[in-house]
């Protein structure tokens, strides 16, 4: 019988090697890959999935909740506007207060992930809808609606309302989620 040493460096390399993302996930893995019954244990390309967890089949795993169409308005440091389009997951038709804040610190994190934008804080965020910029001069007025017409009409009438100059304001942008 011969015994076999290896130095530490040479097991936590050799480790690192056999327990690699691709020696884990690799396709060719054997039978294990062609039993539908073991879809729901993640990932596994003859199971309809993309690649990754989540909504593989009616007999896989499913993250279970309410998807809705998010969109989010930051005022980056310099007073410009930072949109973030993402999807909100709930567990009800209607987002609660708690949906709501996670979801715009999510957005702050989107915007101040470049220290360029950063510090950024949240103007609005709505779901299923657009929002709209309206600007006059350097000062911008933000307002959402279920279309983007619907919000560049609330904008303007925002920014008409609140502004010295009503006739100077202008639509800058929209964006819809």
């Amino acid at each position: 019988m011969k015994i076999l040493k290896l130095s530490a460096t040479a097991l936590i390399i050799g480790g690192a090697s056999l327990f690699s993302q691709s020696a884990i996930s690799h396709t060719n893995a054997g039978d294990l890959h062609n039993q539908q019954s073991l879809c729901s244990y993640g990932y596994n390309p003859n199971c309809g999935n993309s690649g990754g967890y989540g909504n593989m089949s009616s007999s896989g795993y499913s993250y279970g909740g309410v998807q809705h169409k998010y969109i989010g308005l930051a005022w980056t440091k310099d007073n410009k506007p930072f949109f973030d389009n993402s999807i909100m997951i709930t567990l009800s038709d209607t987002p609660t207060e708690n949906d709501w804040t996670i979801q715009d610190k999510l957005t702050l994190g989107q915007c101040e992930q470049s220290s360029r934008r950063s510090p950024c804080r949240m103007a609005y965020s709505m779901i299923n809808g657009c929002i709209a910029i309206a600007k006059v001069g350097e000062v911008m007025y933000s307002h959402g609606g279920a279309s983007c017409d619907e919000a560049k009409q609330k904008a303007m009438q925002l920014c008409q309302a609140e502004d010295k100059s009503p006739n100077a304001c202008k639509i800058h942008t929209s964006k819809k989620s």
